[in-house]
């Protein structure tokens, strides 16, 4: 009825001008009904129509509802290109390809490439790109192989050993190890080959394509009739050799084993005291009040405190700094990283405190354990922390995943190339990961003794990388 007031208040003052209140009713009662019914202005049935009592929606409500349908199908088309595999990608075939802003000196780039080139807000940033995806295609950006320096023995008389065949599942692999596909090359010869020099104490072939590695003894109970390994190999053998079948594996000996770490020295530091700890606080927010407390939780006058501040965050930086002039066994990072969550500038970061910790001659510490400002021990610390390290003191203490290597690849996109520039990472592409290592990983929360210390900042395969934006 409200969207009808107007003319029914006209219509009332004009027919109280000309008198006669019952009039005034009957005429406002026949116009408004005539404007429900749609009639024209002569009354004539022929120009009656039905109105829909629709009322528009109009201001602020209207707005509001068209904002929060736009706002769910974003929702939507996020959720989508999060949870489908290449979504992005096979959406890109439907879209208009518009020029690339930087020239490639290559063809054929892979389409996150492109992506990542449109999406760059720097020349520099794009000029980067570019070369690192162009090396990607070309096969020139990562090594093939890399040299296992692990200590590993070998047992002569075990190596080729065949094993049987066995039975395989998908929610429980036989082996948790690496997985080669090798399409046109597979047999037990090759596949033994790659898992020994990768130092993997067991091989197994299955599928007539994939090669599995693993440093555990199948269980006896998977052992299943030979028949049931029937796949030719598609890199030869004459046919005498089987590599598998659909979940069946033929298991073979490398002949290689994993020689046992020493157990951690009983006792106290290198002079027979207990353990010093330096706490490195990586911290890139702005709650100076957080970091504070932790720091009162965690400092005491025997260990020490290497704050790393990120290069975003100068007010951090300047509200922390006044520790160091107030306490000996406090410090600054002067070089500042701009660190990001999974990103090459974590491992840069990292290694340069470590060289800062190796350069203070009158820090003696034992061990290195990295914090961030999120952090907030529950136990007494460092009493308690120290006595367990001291009862362990020559022990590393890094977190695996413990899970199929496999998986843990394809999930955390080690199988994957990545660029960071504009603080931020680009996707550029698939990548081979290099023979001749065992891939594992898990926390990047660490606990490391001194001496690997030492040798994690000096070894040469690891600085021949430190200073590259992508991995």
């Amino acid at each position: 009825m409200a969207i009808f007031g107007g003319a029914s208040d006209s219509l009332r003052n004009r027919s109280a001008a000309s008198g006669g209140a019952a009039s005034a009713s009957a005429a406002i009662a026949n116009e408004e009904r005539r404007l429900r019914l749609g009639e024209d202005q002569e009354g004539g049935q022929a120009g009656r129509r039905v109105v829909p009592m629709v009322t528009p929606v109009r201001g602020k409500r209207g707005m509001r509802l068209w904002a929060g349908l736009l706002l769910a199908s974003m929702c939507i088309l996020v959720v989508l290109l999060w949870l489908l595999p290449d979504a992005g990608q096979r959406l890109s075939l439907y879209l208009p390809r518009m020029p690339l802003p930087h020239r490639l000196p290559c063809s054929g780039v892979h389409p996150d490439a492109e992506s990542a080139l449109r999406r760059a807000s720097s020349e520099r940033c794009r000029s980067e790109i570019a070369d690192v995806a162009c090396r990607n295609e070309e096969g020139s950006l990562h090594p093939e192989r890399l040299p296992n320096l692990c200590p590993t023995g070998t047992d002569e008389v075990a190596r080729g050993r065949y094993l049987g065949c066995y039975s395989d599942s998908f929610g429980d692999r036989i082996f948790q190890g690496v997985v080669h596909k090798l399409r046109e090359a597979n047999s037990p010869q090759r596949c033994l080959s790659l898992c020994s020099e990768a130092g993997y104490s067991y091989a197994g072939v299955q599928y007539s394509v994939e090669c599995f590695c693993g440093n555990q003894a199948p269980a006896s109970d998977r052992r299943t009739e030979e028949d049931r390994c029937d796949r030719e190999c598609p890199g030869g053998g004459g046919g005498r050799d089987k590599c598998g079948g659909y979940l069946t594996m033929n298991v073979y000996q490398t002949g290689k084993y994993q020689e046992s770490p020493g157990e951690g020295i009983v006792g106290g530091g290198e002079d027979g005291s207990a353990v010093r700890i330096v706490f490195l606080l990586t911290v890139s927010g702005r709650s100076v009040r957080q970091v504070r407390r932790l720091i009162k939780r965690i400092y005491s006058a025997d260990h020490y405190l290497l704050i790393h501040v990120d290069a975003r965050q100068d007010f951090m930086f300047r509200e922390l700094s006044e520790l160091e002039g107030r306490l000996d066994n406090v410090r600054m990072v002067k070089e500042r990283f701009s660190t990001i969550w999974g990103g090459a500038s974590l491992l840069q970061m990292h290694l340069s405190c470590i060289r800062e910790l190796l350069r203070l001659h009158h820090w003696r510490w034992d061990y290195v354990l990295n914090l961030s400002e999120s952090d907030y021990p529950l136990k007494p610390t460092p009493e308690s922390l120290e006595e367990y390290l001291s009862s362990r003191r020559g022990k590393n203490f890094v977190k695996s995943h413990g899970r199929d290597a496999s998986d843990f690849i394809r999930k955390q996109g080690l199988d994957r190339t990545f660029h960071q520039c504009d603080d931020h990472m680009w996707r550029l592409g698939p990548r081979k990961l290099p023979l001749g290592i065992q891939i594992d990983g898990g926390s990047d929360w660490i606990c490391l003794h001194r001496d690997f210390a030492r040798y994690k900042s000096t070894a040469k395969i690891i600085n021949q990388y430190e200073h590259k934006n992508y991995y």
